[in-house]
């Protein structure tokens, strides 16, 4: 999974998806940047995994993720 060629192939999709949300922010705002940058990994890792045009719209799986992790620091 995490072999030079594969992440080469996926910086595209990274762009995009780091694009997007950049263009969510608003300036001036506050920001939070542990949470922001937890959900951008998410959706960098869902699309890895599940392919570059999944959308995880109702957060469903990232929501599933992130409880897991919870659960697994706990």
């Amino acid at each position: 999974l995490f072999q030079r060629e594969f992440i080469a192939a996926f910086a595209p999709t990274v762009a995009e998806v780091v694009g997007r949300r950049c263009r969510r922010w608003t300036i001036p705002g506050v920001l939070d940047v542990s949470a922001e940058m937890e959900s951008l990994a998410l959706s960098v890792l869902l699309r890895a995994a599940f392919g570059p045009s999944f959308e995880d719209n109702d957060q469903r799986m990232a929501g599933a993720i992130t409880h897991r992790r919870a659960y697994i620091e706990y």
